[in-house]
Parts: C-alpha cells; structure tokens; sequence
C-alpha cells in the first residue's frame, strides 16, 4: 500500500456535526515546572525543547515552546513531543492545529498520531510571523495521542496554543450483521476478503473468506527493538483464519517503509544477517503447532519493489527514501548475495535474491510466494512493464507462485476522457498481460471511494455518492472478479477506521448505521446470488504436500460427478484397483481426508457434508501402488 496516500487527508471532512471544546490539555504549554510542559511528554530529543517567556516567541499568556534542534534530515521523530491520550471517535475526522513561528528560512514540523501512526506532511513554518498550522487526519484508534516530530532541521522556531475539537455529534459505528450472514464467496471458487486489524475486524467472519494483517506482519511492527520479536498481534489474525479454515496472506517481509529503524545505519553484511534472522523468525514462529502458528498459505516477500523500494535513495519518480529511516536501505545489502546464490547482477537482482532466501526458509510444498506493486493496473510510469520484467527474472527460476497486484481507488479510476467502458477495457488490457505469464493472480488490497459523484467531484449528497460507488464496484471490482486469472480479492478494509476513510471508502455508513449499496446491492447481492466465476486451472512452481511423490498415472480412468458437488461426490474407476486409496487436499496441498477403496469396489460415494468442507477448489486423488491421478473438485 502506498504510505503516501494511507498517511493523511487534508482537505476532505466527514459530515459528523459542529465541533466543539478543545481537547488537548495546557495547549498553551502554560503549566510545568521549568523546561517540563504539564500533559505533554518529551519522547526523544529532551534537551531540544524548553520553555520560551520572550514576550516575542510567544503567541499568547506568558510559556510557549522553544525548539532548537542540530537537524536531523528525514529522522524527525529524534525531537519528539507528545500529548496525552485524548479520546476520540474511530473513522470521524478531527483536526489538530496550532500556532508556529520561525527564527529563520527552512523550519518545519511533522504532525503524526499514536499508537496507531498516521503521518502529515512536513509543514513549512513561516518566519518572523505566527502562523496557525493546521491537520486533519482520520482517527484509528479510541484514544489518540498527537506527535509533533519537530528535528527535522537546525532552524529555531517557537509553538504555542495546539486545539483539537471534536465533533459534538459524530458518527459511530454500530451495524450489527444478521447471525445467518455468511461469507459472500463461499461456493464461488475464488476467495474474497478483508484485511483484519483493530478497526476493521468486527464482524468480519460473516462476509469475507480470507485474510491479511493491515500492518501487524510488517518487520518494522513486529521487530521494533532489535533482536525482539513480537508476533502477538498477527498472530490474532492468523489464529481466527485457521479456525475458520480461511486463506491468510502474510502482509510483508521485505518493503521500502515500516522498516526498523535501527536497520539503515548497519553494513551490507550486518544486514543481509538480519534480514536471513528476520526470515528465520517468521518461518520459525509459524510451524504449524497450533492456530496462532498455522503454517501460511501465502507470503508476500517483496512489496511495491517499483514503487517503494529498500533503497535510501532518490527512487524519482517513485518513492524518495534518501532520508527515510523506515526504508531500512537494503537493496545493496541484497545485492551483495549474487555471488553465493549464483543471480546474475542487475537492476532487479536484489528482488530474485530475496525471492531464493524466501524458498530457503518457507518449502513451497507449503507456502505459496506472492508480490504485490500498485498501478500494475495502469501501467503509471512504466510499473506494470517493470513488474513483469521482475516477473520474467522470477519465474525463469520457480520463485514465484502468486501475482499480487493493488486496486486502490486512486489506481483504478479514470482519470482520461475516454469512457468508462474504455477504462475498464482499458485495465481489463493490463490484467490480461500478467495472465499470459499463467500464474494465478490476486488483488490484494482494494478499495473505491464513497465521497464522489461520476466525475469524481466530492460530493455531500448521500444518494449520489453512494450510487456512484456501487457503479464503480459493478465497473471495476467486476471485472476483476470475472477475469478467469483472479483466484481472489482482497479488500482493504470495509468499516470505519479504513485507510481511505477520509473519502469514504468503507461500505458500512456510520452515519446510518446502513450496508451501503455497493455492498447491500452489489457484493451481498448480485455477488452472492451469481453463478461462480470462471477460473483457471493453475500449476505452482513445485508440487504441493501430498502430491509429489507419484508421479505416473493410474492405468485406469477416474470420474467425479457431480462436479461441481454440494453435499456428496462418486467417485469412479474405470476397473477394479489393488490397495486402492482416494485422498483429498485443499488447494495449498494440506490433505483433509483419506479413506480406502474396499476390496474389489471401483466406485466411492463421498459425503462431503460429514467430512465439513467448506466451498472452495480440492484436488481429489486416488493412488494405487506407485501410480495416482486426480482431478480439481468444486465443492458448493
């Protein structure tokens, strides 16, 4: 997901009512003994903020803060002050301002919440002049703290009277879905999901049939402190899709943001041992010993490589990460492996390296290899031509098992004159260039806008807006899910607290309490009631569990019908088979059953009901000796 647009939202406001009392305490930095401010807490950079009683360096009453930093280029948070928790409405906006002033040219700050960080800009601050700096974010979180990042640079500049209001009626939601709700794919033969993280969890299990952590499986979450690992929030996630036998994607290993920060500042060498230990506690900690540590279906390696990549450069016109310590800067460290992993050097070696240490630590008889980039769709400043020369140097190798690609409402709109059937067609083009590489495709993060009319004009009319998002999930998710490549999709997020909440991208409105249409009429709807989707039959890049070991085919036929089966399943040999055996496997390859053919039957009836399957793509195989063969089973 692309940091950039997930960090803020500066214009758009949510119609949650009039605001009301401030809610920042001493926002004045009145009380406080000495250089201490009552209510705010110095988190880095102590000796850099102090008190100012210049009549001239204050905006109002008799304290403001002096900041005076050495500057620190793209490490802001090293002078850091923070507010106390104030209590705050998840998906209502809110809006945190206060009054700055320079000594000289080059000062700015960063505004930034906790704990669940959402990031402003840098904002420039005016010289010689107070000047009332202004935020609005989103809020994730029942209780917010407000961050000023302020080390930016070595200029002096001076701060005083912070407010932050809340709305006197915000909008809370309180949907509760009916207890008979059940997951819109099931029986369609693709997956369709949502991410799970604290705001987006509720509830989940009556709509989506697959999973991947928001932020909780990002090295930068889970490894904070070097050297300490905590998987306890994932692991909440990869519990409940174990248990409820849904798919999980993890969401990353290696990407150019939420990096830990104590990475960047080591060698090449020093890194690629930490990023072999960092791949060694993933594979480690989920092994399979119990649902919190279920194996993985999926794993993502390397995310927006294109976009965002680990390099502590000027990536123009990509992503900046020269002064990003989150970027971890570990392209060259990857590098460096060419010689002992034989790639060829190049522009992308760094990705195929990191794809072979990923096949070292995690069996693909297991775990299934994904990437994910955005504006594949589009093919934005050549990305998806990038993508699959990456995927070219991948495949030529069996590394990779899955195509990850983003559809995020800034990727997915239209942004020409053409018409809205010639945009679709248009990104229609762009999927079927990844399909011809033949590997199955998932999109695994999307979400559409709510806050606009067709000409993506934001808009207060409820009935327009919410019209017009239902219109472009029957445009743009339809063609995605119909595309006989998709095995999946994966939304991001789907109630309030979502990424994009700003423009109105979650599909229960707070404000009514109400399934909006997109999902009401179209998902829950006109989805759930289709006919399953095309889908193609796909090998992976090496056998999966269980189906490896034989190789030659029975020297008889094998039938299945009905197929696709609810409920029951025959299955058929052409003749009598010794020490015959029928085995079933879910489509990663782990085996849910296994029963033997009676002496001299030909013919099974199996009760899929009893064994409790849940829709979706098996592979059932019957085995005689050292021969077997199998066929795809859909069960509905």
């Amino acid at each position: 997901m692309n940091p950039f647009y997930s960090l803020l939202c500066l214009i758009f406001l949510l119609p949650v009512g009039v605001y009301s009392q401030n809610l920042i305490a001493n926002p004045g930095f009145e009380t406080g003994s000495d250089n201490a401010f009552n209510n705010w807490t110095k988190l880095n950079g102590a000796d850099y903020l102090t008190v100012t009683t210049v009549e001239a360096e204050v905006h109002s009453g008799d304290r403001a803060l002096h900041v005076s930093s050495p500057g620190f280029p793209g490490e802001q948070w090293r002078v850091q002050l923070i507010s106390d928790p104030v209590p705050t409405t998840v998906g209502n906006n809110y809006t945190f301002t206060i009054w700055a002033k320079a000594a000289a040219d080059g000062a700015n700050i960063r505004f930034s919440t906790q704990p669940n960080a959402l990031y402003g800009p840098d904002t420039p601050i005016t010289v010689d002049e107070w000047t009332q700096l202004s935020w609005t974010f989103t809020a994730n979180e029942t209780m917010t703290q407000i961050a000023l990042d302020l080390g930016q640079t070595n200029v002096t500049f001076f701060l005083d009277d912070a407010e932050m209001v809340a709305p006197d009626n915000p909008c809370v939601d309180e949907f509760d879905v009916p207890e008979d709700q059940q997951p819109i794919a099931a029986g369609k033969g693709k997956f369709l999901g949502s991410i799970y993280s604290p705001a987006q969890r509720q509830d989940h299990e009556h709509y989506f049939n697959q999973v991947t952590p928001e932020n909780a499986g990002k090295w930068g979450s889970v490894e904070r402190e070097e050297g300490v690992y905590d998987f306890s929030e994932i692991d909440e996630a990869r519990a409940y899709a174990a248990s409820n036998g849904f798919p999980f994607r993890y969401h990353v290993l290696l990407w150019g943001n939420q990096q830990p920060t104590w990475l960047r500042p080591m060698t090449n060498e020093e890194k690629v041992t930490k990023i072999r230990a960092w791949f060694q506690a993933v594979a480690d900690h989920y092994d399979g010993s119990s649902d919190a540590r279920a194996t993985l279906e999926y794993l993502e390696v390397v995310n927006e490589f294109i976009n965002d990549p680990p390099n502590g450069i000027d990536n123009s016109p990509y992503a900046d990460n020269s002064n990003d310590a989150n970027s971890g800067d570990y392209v060259d460290a990857l590098k460096s492996l060419n010689g002992e992993l034989g790639t060829t050097p190049g522009e992308y070696d760094w990705i195929v390296n990191a794809y072979k240490l990923a096949r070292e630590y995690f069996p693909c008889e297991e775990t299934k290899l994904v990437i994910n980039e955005y504006n594949v769709l589009t093919n934005y400043q050549g990305v998806t031509d990038k993508y699959l020369e990456v995927v070219d140097l991948l495949m030529a190798d069996d590394l990779i098992d899955v195509l990850g690609f983003q559809g995020h409402s800034f990727s997915t709109r239209k942004y020409g004159g053409e018409s809205f059937a010639e945009h679709t067609a248009f990104l229609r083009g762009n999927v079927d260039r990844l399909a011809a590489t033949g590997l199955p495709l998932q999109v695994t993060e999307l979400d559409i806008d709510g806050n606009v009319d067709d000409t993506y004009t934001v808009t207060d009319n409820v009935a327009v807006r919410d019209s017009f998002q239902k219109a472009e999930y029957e445009r743009i998710f339809g063609m995605l899910w119909n595309h006989p490549a998709v095995t999946g999709i994966t939304l991001w997020g789907y109630r309030t607290g979502h990424w994009r909440s700003a423009q109105l991208a979650y599909l229960i409105d707070p404000c009514t309490d109400r399934e909006r249409p997109a999902l009401a009429e179209y998902l829950n709807d006109s989805i759930r009631n289709a006919e399953a989707p095309p889908l193609n039959d796909f090998a992976y890049a090496c056998a999966t569990t269980g189906l490896a070991d034989r190789t030659a085919p029975l020297t008889t036929p094998l039938t299945l019908f009905p197929n696709p089966a609810s409920g029951r399943v025959t299955v058929q040999l052409g003749m009598v088979l010794p020490d015959a055996e029928w085995l079933l496997h879910d489509q990663l390859g782990r085996e849910v059953a296994r029963r033997s053919f009676a002496a001299g039957q030909r013919s099974v009836e199996v009760d899929l009901d009893r064994l409790g399957l849940r829709p979706g793509i098996y592979y059932l195989t019957v085995r005689s000796g050292a021969r077997q063969s199998g066929q795809r089973l859909l069960v509905r």
